[in-house]
């Protein structure tokens, strides 16, 4: 998905690599804590237009946040993207951003999702031929 002013690719802004791109092309004067603070606020920037645009079409009560970022960045990024969100023009009516939260299993949801499938074939109706 393209996202903010320079319509870049989610995943070029938004992912561990380009965490990590963002660390290792940092210049010298600049600290390591500077370059996370700066990529924490661009990334937040990104990923806000995507979980409005998920929070818009499906509504969710939750977001959680999972994949290769350190646990603090994950835990920053969810703070600046409450301050962006904070800090939009109000439209009428505003749309709220659902809670977001980091994944309590981090590196496992994918797989915990993946094994509860299972029970959701069993436990849930099924459409009818009609739907």
């Amino acid at each position: 998905m393209l996202t903010g002013p320079d319509r870049r690719p989610l995943d070029q802004v938004c992912s561990a690599d380009a965490y990590e791109a963002a660390l290792k092309s940092r210049r010298g004067d600049v600290s390591a804590e500077a370059a996370t603070k700066a990529w924490i606020e661009n990334a937040a920037e990104h990923l806000f237009v995507v979980l409005m645009a998920i929070a818009s079409f499906v509504a969710p009560g939750k977001i959680i946040l999972d994949g290769d970022l350190p646990p603090d960045v994950v835990d920053a990024l969810i703070v600046a993207m409450q301050k962006v969100a904070e800090n939009q023009r109000p439209e009428s009516p505003p749309p709220t951003l659902p809670p977001v939260s980091p994944a309590a299993f981090a590196g496992d949801s994918v797989l915990l999702g993946a094994a509860l499938l299972p029970f959701f074939n069993v436990l849930l109706p099924r459409p009818s031929a009609g739907e």
